[in-house]
């Protein structure tokens, strides 16, 4: 159950312990059974200890994890959200619109999650519960090895393996499932660390406070250096200049693409009559359809845009502009000190183009 595995880790960092291996937690599982007008199904109710039993040769201590922040149970709910609509892309998650105002503004960077957490402490909790054995057994997400740059082995996920921060807590073990998407509202640099929405700074959308709604993310240790308020490290944009991405990473240091993009992300592009990749404003210019057509996309189903603009209507600007935002694997990177080559799978289909990494 992938919530014992966040209790484990919250147990770890709390008490400075060096891995969860010793670490043990607890469940009582009820089965409610079959009732009318359901007489085949069964309801598992699930009720998971706030700490963990530290293995002590014949001991096992109890060690409780730290309380949920308000951050905390803001990204819960938004996974929550986003395990509900993994059964059905077609159903709504229906919300008191008190309720759906508290939960989704906050994803938006308006209102402070501890305001809501003051005045709707109650009801977020009540969701929670409802909706908690849905999110243990939905919506699990799990470490992608075929897309994985890292190398998976028996001990469990290593670094560089991509990871779905949206359908699961803690698919990494002992590291974090952390979003490489630095999108963010009307295509302006993302406002990492608190840094005031301006104009070129806008809300992140899939990264840091937000990093629960993102469909792509990787397998990395915690950052020491300028790490996110998330202890991610920050995600930048292979494709931005290099102004904008010294603006994010540093002085001298680049930004390296994550993932390498696949044949099915690319299109023509009408203007020019070449290959390129998609991105999400070609949904509005009828060249994409967008969902699972493209391998490494964004986001496929817009479960993610429709909980962070609150609705799914294209004529609500947050929401348009989070579409447009949707982007492939070339726009997605970490920043570092060097980068390995990573070919343009898109540039390559064009008959005249000239390979980069030979």
């Amino acid at each position: 159950m992938n919530s014992l595995s966040g209790v484990r880790r919250s147990v770890k960092y709390e008490h400075g312990l060096a891995s969860v291996a010793p670490l043990h937690g607890g469940v009582v599982t009820v089965v409610q059974p079959p009732q009318r007008p359901r007489p085949l199904l069964s309801s598992p109710h699930y009720l998971v200890t706030d700490g963990a039993f530290e293995e002590r040769g014949s001991e096992l201590p109890y060690l409780a994890a730290p309380p949920p922040t308000p951050e905390r149970m803001i990204a819960i709910l938004a996974r929550v959200h986003d395990a509900i609509l993994a059964q059905d892309p077609d159903a709504e998650l229906d919300l008191d619109p008190t309720l759906a105002t508290c939960v989704q503004q906050p994803l938006r960077g308006r209102v402070s999650s501890l305001e809501v957490m003051r005045h709707f402490h109650l009801q977020l909790l009540a969701l929670f519960a409802l909706c908690f054995p849905i999110a243990c057994n939905g919506g699990q997400g799990e470490v992608d090895s075929e897309t994985s740059t890292g190398s998976s082995s028996s001990t469990g996920p290593e670094v560089g393996d991509r990871c779905t921060p949206s359908l699961s807590p803690d698919p990494c073990g002992d590291l974090l499932c952390c979003s490489d998407d630095p999108a963010a509202q009307e295509g302006k640099l993302p406002a990492f660390n608190g840094t005031p929405i301006s104009d070129v700074y806008g809300v992140p959308i899939f990264a840091e406070a937000n990093n629960s709604l993102s469909r792509r993310g990787q397998c990395v240790a915690p950052e020491s250096d300028r790490p996110l308020s998330n202890d991610c490290p920050s995600p930048c944009n292979p494709r931005w200049d290099a102004a904008d991405v010294s603006t994010i990473c540093g002085t001298g240091r680049l930004c390296c693409q994550s993932q390498a993009l696949t044949e099915d992300d690319c299109i023509i592009d009408p203007d020019t009559g070449r290959w390129r990749a998609v991105t999400g404003a070609d949904i509005f210019l009828g060249l994409s359809s967008w969902g699972d057509r493209h391998p490494t996309a964004q986001d496929p189903n817009a479960t993610g845009c429709s909980f962070f603009a609150g609705t799914t209507d294209v004529s609500d600007p947050t929401y348009s502009d989070c579409l447009i935002q949707l982007n492939v694997a070339d726009q997605r990177g970490w920043c570092a000190d060097t980068c390995p080559c990573v070919e343009d799978t898109c540039e390559l289909r064009n008959v005249d183009a000239v390979p980069q990494c030979s």
